[in-house]
């Protein structure tokens, strides 16, 4: 019996020894999903940056996307818009819009004029379209297009 209970011993030291190393890994995972949390949280600051946007805007861009109310329809008696993306003659100077309209469809494709009507966290609320009024906020939709396409 005492070959048995020196063999029950040494199972029960090894289990102790196992489930030990156990714990000793799971702390060690933790720290390194820890680790891996901020090397990440630090890319994105630093693409926040490169693009122009500040750690606030870029916080509240994670925040859960609330669907904008649809734009109230045009009266029946408005003019007929042309296409969003006319462009003109190659000898004219490109309009700053023509520009963020291009990149937007490179970058997204068939999403670009939903994404240039939808309002966006990172851009205080306002719309690509809208904010891309402005020299500074065209500046900021096309670095908010660059890094998009850098996949941010």
């Amino acid at each position: 019996m005492t070959e048995r209970a020196s063999s029950v011993e040494a199972l029960e030291a090894q289990i102790a020894r196992l489930t030990q190393e156990r714990k000793d890994l799971e702390r060690q995972q933790q720290r390194l999903r820890v680790d891996e949390l901020k090397a990440l949280a630090d890319a994105y600051a630093a693409q926040l940056k490169a693009a122009g946007f500040s750690i606030e805007e870029g916080i509240q861009a994670l925040q859960p996307h609330r669907p904008a109310a649809e734009p109230p329809a045009p009266p029946r008696h408005q003019a007929i818009r042309p296409a969003p993306f006319v462009t003109a003659p190659k000898s004219q100077p490109r309009p700053p819009m023509d520009t963020v309209h291009l990149r937007a469809q490179s970058v997204l494709g068939s999403d670009a004029i939903d994404w240039l009507r939808r309002p966006h966290a990172l851009l205080g609320g306002m719309t690509p379209s809208q904010m891309a009024d402005t020299p500074q906020g065209e500046e900021k939709v096309l670095a908010l297009l660059t890094a998009y396409a850098r996949g941010a």
